[in-house]
């Protein structure tokens, strides 16, 4: 096994100061107008559970003999690839909800997996109805509550995760997969050809911890290890995902040889996904829709891999690692084949782009941007974003551009989901009061430079500030208190926003107050 190796944009948030003033005149959701006469091009929006960008083919992966993401690397040769696409949590439900309402978190509420909306915010589903398009999705997992969950607005929504075989588990998650994939396949094939334009979303959990890749996939990047993790039987690798755990919580590096399994199984579960991906695409081919339906493949975050405190999981990581996934879009004849897009973008970016793309009209608001100027003519203009943000909950942010990268953690707090919860031994997830990179020259954000670079902390720290002054952001923490919505997340080893905050462990480290 080898070793693992714009324009009509709104104001941007380096100018939030000069801006204020305006922007407390916007209410938190403006009512947008999506009809269109003009364009009957149809959308097929396919997200991939915990997907890194640098684990794909056309983000420059190549670590084995053979491909591990073939249909997207080609989907990215025939379409425009996004290098900097950024999403504003490591966590799957405020993440893709941020996708499909164009704003952080912090706007729409869903802080957490299982809150719900504050308010009632647009979707994309429903812009897209308002259109005259067909809507539906089909979803193999997605940990949010009903009044929190990212497929608001679709005319048909169908959760594959959801039978009538008891409590679902983890080890089923590629029959979820196949499931979606199947209906989805089967939705376009029965329609009728001269029916409406669609937007279709599929949503895959394949590649999400536990790292257990169907067969014949859970073997085809593992080469000759025999190690301590290794099973025979694809459904005992669970005991791989305890491993990972102890190791963790220890503060102890796995061997490299255990290291280049686990990441050969990860891999394994792209490659397995990717097929899916190519059985939707072979069908948009087989009903000739390919050429006038716009293709986007996304992720709701990473994965950190081992690369910041032993730490194979997300829901904890600030990092690029868990922040920065894939943006990929084809639209034979009308996006450019072979463009890498360089700017910064970040996924609430998506839905104004989207519709400016299909619809020609960009359903921006204060917190996001159109791309469509820059994808359909690029050698025009500069990028629409300086600046791209995260949240962890309300209590750590991040603010990245093109050289630094730099983490606000006030409270000086240590995020506590999995494997951390319930140990009450532990101090969590490791994070300073602040730390800066210059992932110019170090993207894997390994030297913190925060000491010694303290002409670049008060200009990016102030920035920070602005946003979360911005008026529109919601003051406050929402708890899920629905006892069988905690008990199903539970159920699959995450952590809901409980009463009490245990996931954090407050005053970690010790922060002087700004």
């Amino acid at each position: 096994m080898t070793p693992h190796s714009a324009q009509n944009s709104p104001p941007r948030w380096a100018s939030f100061r000069v801006a204020a003033s305006l922007l407390a005149l916007v209410t938190l959701w403006l009512p947008v107008s999506c009809e269109s006469d003009s364009s009957p091009a149809s959308v097929l929006l396919i997200s991939i559970d915990t997907l890194r960008a640098d684990h794909l083919g056309c983000y420059g992966y190549a670590p084995y003999d053979e491909p591990v993401s073939p249909a997207i690397d080609k989907l990215a040769v025939e379409g425009t690839r996004f290098d900097h696409f950024y999403v504003p949590r490591g966590q799957t439900a405020p993440s893709l909800c941020s996708m499909m309402v164009g704003a952080f978190p912090s706007t729409h509420g869903v802080r957490e997996n299982a809150q719900q909306f504050r308010g009632d915010p647009a979707t994309m589903a429903e812009c897209f109805e308002d259109a005259g398009y067909d809507t539906a999705a089909f979803i193999s997992y997605v940990p949010a509550h009903v009044e929190g969950h990212p497929s608001k607005g679709f005319q048909l929504s169908k959760v594959t995760s959801e039978g009538k075989h008891g409590p679902a588990k983890k080890s089923q998650k590629s029959s979820w997969d196949r499931q979606a994939s199947r209906l989805a396949m089967k939705w376009l094939r029965e329609r009728d050809s001269g029916s409406a334009p669609f937007f279709v979303w599929t949503h895959f959990y394949q590649v999400h911890r536990p790292y257990l890749p169907p067969p014949p996939y859970h073997t085809q990047f593992t080469g000759d290890y025999r190690g301590q993790l290794y099973d025979a039987n694809p459904d005992n690798l669970v005991k791989a995902d305890a491993y990972l755990d102890f190791m963790t919580l220890a503060d102890r590096p796995l061997s490299d040889e255990d290291h280049e399994f686990i990441l050969a199984l990860y891999d394994g579960g792209i490659r397995a996904t990717d097929q899916l991906v190519k059985e939707l695409l072979d069908t948009l081919e087989e009903q000739g829709l390919s050429d006038n339906t716009l293709v986007v493949v996304t992720a709701d975050h990473g994965e950190d891999l081992g690369d910041h405190h032993r730490y194979y999981f997300h829901g904890n990581s600030v990092y690029d690692s868990t922040l920065r996934v894939p943006l990929v879009m084809r639209w034979p004849g009308r996006i450019p084949a072979g463009q890498v897009v360089s700017d910064l973008a970040q996924n609430v970016d998506l839905f104004p782009t989207l519709t400016e793309l299909v619809l020609g009209e960009a359903t921006t608001t204060p917190e996001n941007v159109s791309h469509a100027p820059r994808i359909l003519r690029p050698d025009q203009g500069s990028g629409a974003r300086d600046y791209v943000y995260s949240e962890w909950q309300d209590l750590v942010f991040t603010i990245r551009d093109e050289q630094w990268k730099y983490v606000f953690n006030p409270q000086g707090i240590h995020p506590k989901k999995p494997p951390y919860y319930h140990r009450k031994d532990s101090l969590g997830y490791p994070l300073a009061c602040q730390e800066l990179y210059q992932v110019s020259r170090d993207p894997a954000e390994q030297k913190d430079l925060a000491a010694q670079e303290s002409s670049v902390v008060p200009r990016l720290r102030g920035l920070i500030h602005d946003f979360n002054a911005r008026p529109q952001r919601i003051d406050g923490w929402a708890t899920t208190v629905d006892p069988e919505e905690i008990e199903k997340i539970k159920a699959l080893g995450y952590v809901g926003s409980v009463p009490g905050r245990p996931d954090v462990v407050f005053n970690a480290e010790e922060c002087g107050r700004d």
